[in-house]
């Protein structure tokens, strides 16, 4: 039995994960793990146990994982898991829809301002005054915020764009 999660939960859904059968290639996973990891992949589980569930699931964080250590420092509140809203993170990111956010815009205003450091809290989707004091922080021009903030994250993730 496969688990799949709900739409929007995975980063599979931004091209940021993949999912390998190490028996097929023949590397053991301990090495696979190094070869990722040189790659900027990581595993989701935290030991080389291929015995173990998602033994085989590798993601590529990036500038994505900013916002699963800021959810897990508890600075968004607990409604949205930390895997979750760093997959949202990174599918708005990618220009993909994901049910259950209001506004994508804003939702990816959110994200981005976690990634640069600014305090908007969890992305929701929602403009609400934490994420309008969040934008005022960071220079956001309000006329165009999305450029705006766009540009903030070339200058600052030069490797991700």
């Amino acid at each position: 039995m496969a688990y799949s999660p709900p739409p929007g939960g995975s980063m599979h859904e931004a091209g940021r994960a993949m999912d390998i059968d190490l028996t097929s290639i023949g590397v053991p996973l301990g090495k696979f793990w190094e070869i990722a990891e040189a790659r900027g992949f990581s595993p989701i589980i935290d030991s080389p146990n291929p015995s173990r569930s998602e033994a085989w699931h590798f993601d590529c964080r990036g500038r994505h994982d900013l916002i699963y250590q800021y959810i897990k420092q508890g600075r968004a509140g607990d409604l949205i898991a930390p895997y979750t809203q760093m997959a949202h993170s990174a599918i708005v990111a990618a220009g993909i829809q994901v049910d259950g956010l209001p506004d994508q815009s804003t939702a990816f205003l959110q994200a981005s301002l976690i990634q640069l450091g600014f305090d908007p809290g969890r992305i929701d989707g929602v403009m609400g005054p934490r994420t309008l004091g969040a934008m005022r922080a960071a220079g956001v021009d309000p006329d165009d915020p999305a450029g705006s903030i766009s540009q903030q994250l070339k200058q600052q993730f030069p490797g991700e764009f």
